[in-house]
């Protein structure tokens, strides 16, 4: 079962159905009702509306500037996973590097690892994860640590990454290059993120 576009006086909306779950992804209020109807032009979402036409497929990298619209269009395309592949019954969660990375080193750190165990889990075995802001990664080692970890994982079992990062590792070919970051993360890290998107990559310009 799909669900059908609602239609306003304001225009296309989400359904109900799809915004309960979104919220319950923990998808941030502002884009919960991002969504990719037709109405919605452009480039980058014809390709985001092929990758929920062929969902289940590889992890995708958005990859863009600061404010032009990735994690809007991260969350618009679960938002449409929701709305068609909910039947399936699929788990979701979005998880920002700079907002939700300290709360589950700080559980970590103060050994409350029932609540530690429990994000982790959720972080390496739902079905879709958006992992918003990947550069934005505190300095500790454990948060380079958990991060491998989550890829890891995710990877070694075929599930589907969205990760955002900024434009600084994009070069004029539109591709990534990952030395401007190495003091940030190591080449096996780097190496996973890029494996588990497949080089699925979507570049915002």
């Amino acid at each position: 079962m799909s669900y059908d576009y609602v239609r306003t006086e304001q225009g296309i909306k989400l359904p109900e159905e799809v915004t309960f779950l979104s919220e319950k992804f923990g998808i941030p209020e502002r884009f919960r009702h991002a969504h990719l109807h037709e109405s919605v032009t452009g480039d980058v979402p014809d390709q985001l509306r092929q990758y929920v036409v062929d969902f289940p497929v590889e992890s995708v990298i958005l990859a863009g500037s600061t404010g032009i619209g990735k994690t809007h269009y991260a969350c618009a395309l679960v938002n449409e996973l929701i709305r068609i592949h909910n039947a399936t019954g699929f788990t979701g969660h979005y998880f920002n590097t700079a907002v939700h990375l300290p709360k589950v080193l700080d559980n970590r750190a103060f050994k409350r690892y029932d609540i530690y165990a429990s994000q982790m889990a959720k972080l390496e075995n739902s079905d879709v994860l958006i992992l918003d802001d990947l550069l934005h990664v505190p300095g500790a080692e454990w948060a380079r640590e958990v991060l491998y970890r989550i890829y890891e994982a995710r990877y070694a079992s075929g599930l589907r990454t969205i990760t955002t990062l900024n434009a600084n590792v994009i070069t004029g070919d539109d591709e990534l290059d990952w030395s401007s970051i190495s003091d940030i993360f190591n080449d096996a890290f780097m190496r996973r993120v890029v494996e588990s998107a497949a080089n699925n990559l979507m570049v915002f310009t």
